[in-house]
């Protein structure tokens, strides 16, 4: 999936063509996003969200290089109440540092985080978990990037029997 714009709010695209972009995709359990820009992360990232709410799954947003805010007005451009599906427990914007690096990056609790994510979604009925997570502390810190693929990995085959989407920036 490609995406254009440079300033805030201004895509060469409608949104709503990026947005059918997801509807008329299978898509995989793991996508990756890399971004020239933080309007195109933020339109990329809005529609995604959008879209999974608007199909019945439960979204966690995970902020590190963005701040909460930013998040929250690209979703509200999208049309998304935000307050309303952060109230009714459909959408979750959470720091990557308490799921990621709480105590330095550890592979196995993070996957245990986000798998016990993945059950609250399916206990809850929602139709799946979408998470959209920056990866942005991976390039600064300790972590190699084997290290963030081999946990990619191992979430992975730790939820196999959950309908998770994973979009990592």
């Amino acid at each position: 999936m490609t995406t254009a714009g440079e300033s805030t709010g201004s895509m060469a695209r409608p949104r709503a063509d990026l947005r059918a972009e997801f509807a008329d995709c299978d898509l995989d359990r793991h996508l990756a996003l890399f971004y020239e820009s933080t309007a195109t992360q933020l339109d990329t990232v809005a529609a995604f969200l959008s879209y999974g709410l608007e199909t019945g799954h439960r979204c966690v947003y995970l902020v590190d290089a963005n701040p909460r805010s930013r998040i929250e007005n690209a979703l509200r451009a999208e049309g998304v109440d935000v307050a309303a599906k952060l109230d009714a427990g459909d959408l979750a914007i959470r720091d990557a540092s308490e799921v990621y690096l709480d105590e330095g990056f550890e592979r196995d609790g993070t996957v245990a985080e986000l798998r016990s994510e993945a059950e609250r979604s399916a206990a809850e009925g929602y139709e799946g978990l979408w998470v959209a997570g920056e990866n942005t502390w991976a390039f600064g810190g300790e972590t190699s990037f084997d290290e963030v693929v081999d946990f990619e990995v191992a979430f992975d085959a730790a939820c196999p029997d959950f309908a998770v989407t994973a979009l990592c920036q």
